[in-house]
């Protein structure tokens, strides 16, 4: 009995020194294969493994190449710093203000060539020069109401008369020296100002707003747009 014990202990102990020697030949090898590396061979290896990994589409790439010191819609007179930048979003619509009773000042949308003619348009009215104010054929009953509402308005909200305009002299008598040409007349309205238009399918309603001594006069010009420009009413919306 004692001898078989003998043997399970003189077996068990050379398959444990076997397995010793094994573990130990290959943590060797294992070290030397790393130590023969040279670093031509790590680099070899490093890029073959970054050339097969297959890398996604870079996202916003531009935005590594763009110089956000400079940007339109900030004065260049202001520094940027990324703490502005990450508090601005400067693809928001602008913000204009507005007037109560009148809307927003937006006029954006109005062309040069309507701003032109409004312009014309409110500078007659503005000196009361109506016969200079472009109407359409079939709306001059517009204008010859609006005269008469206005002057009429104006005695009873400022309790004083109309003021008297002095028409401009005509056309052949402009060609007069420089030193004897009448000064151009006081206008009634000292100066306007455009609200957001509405547009329809062949006409633009444009709000204004004139200004006097006295006080503001609220009007909405409907423009025509067919061919050419020509106002079809001149509705009063508020005097006082």
């Amino acid at each position: 009995m004692k001898t078989a014990v003998r043997i399970n202990e003189i077996f068990y102990t050379i398959i444990f020194f076997s397995f010793a020697i094994f573990l130990f030949s290959c943590s060797n090898s294992s070290g030397a294969e790393i130590a023969n590396l040279s670093d031509e061979s790590l680099r070899t290896i490093s890029d073959e493994r970054e050339n097969s990994i297959l890398w996604t589409r870079e996202l916003e790439a531009v935005r590594l190449t763009r110089n956000y010191k400079v940007n339109q819609m900030v004065s260049s007179k202001m520094s940027l710093f990324p703490e502005a930048i990450s508090f601005a979003n400067t693809q928001r619509n602008f913000i204009y203000p507005s007037l109560e009773g009148l809307g927003s000042l937006d006029t954006s949308a109005i062309s040069s060539e309507m701003r032109s003619f409004l312009d014309k348009t409110c500078n007659a009215i503005s000196k009361w020069n109506l016969s200079s104010v472009t109407m359409s054929s079939a709306s001059e009953f517009s204008l010859i109401l609006f005269k008469y509402d206005v002057e009429r308005f104006w005695s009873l909200i400022y309790k004083k008369p109309f003021p008297e305009i002095i028409p401009p002299p005509p056309a052949s008598s402009q060609e007069q020296s420089t030193e004897n040409k009448m000064p151009e007349p006081e206008g009634i309205f000292s100066s306007w100002l455009y609200a957001r238009p509405f547009f329809d399918e062949s006409s633009i309603e444009v709000p204004v707003r004139f200004y006097s001594s006295e006080g503001s006069l609220d009007i909405v010009l409907y423009v025509e747009t067919d061919s050419s420009f020509s106002v079809s009413q001149i509705e009063i919306v508020k005097m006082c």
